[in-house]
């Protein structure tokens, strides 16, 4: 299982919070998919805006979140979290460096 701090290795960041140390099992991009140990990656897209389910990723298990917004929200106690510029950059990068098959998880 890589650390946070590799997977986040290259990408440009506006801010961080957390341990960046932290195992990540699997990345995900819908919160309902969610699992304790996942990266979600709160994405805004055309129907939803994923940074409106971050709370709900986090009661799920996730153990880390990268958004594109700036933090400003309330620390989450125990949950690793960071802003970045490039979200498709990162997005890809993550994909590539934890292995996972191609996908596209797409939120209704």
């Amino acid at each position: 299982m890589p650390e946070l701090k590799h997977i986040l290795y290259k990408v440009s960041l506006t801010a961080v919070s957390g341990d960046m140390r932290v195992d990540i099992r699997d990345v995900c991009f819908d919160s309902r998919q969610t699992k304790p140990g996942f990266l979600f990656v709160a994405v805004k897209g055309t129907q939803s805006d994923g940074h409106q389910y971050i709370s709900k990723a986090v009661s799920l298990g996730a153990a880390a979140v990268v958004q594109s917004r700036d933090l400003h929200e309330a620390a989450m106690p125990g949950v690793a979290r960071a802003a970045v510029t490039a979200m498709r950059r990162f997005a890809l990068a993550a994909r590539r460096d934890i292995d996972l098959e191609e996908r596209l998880v797409i939120t209704a």
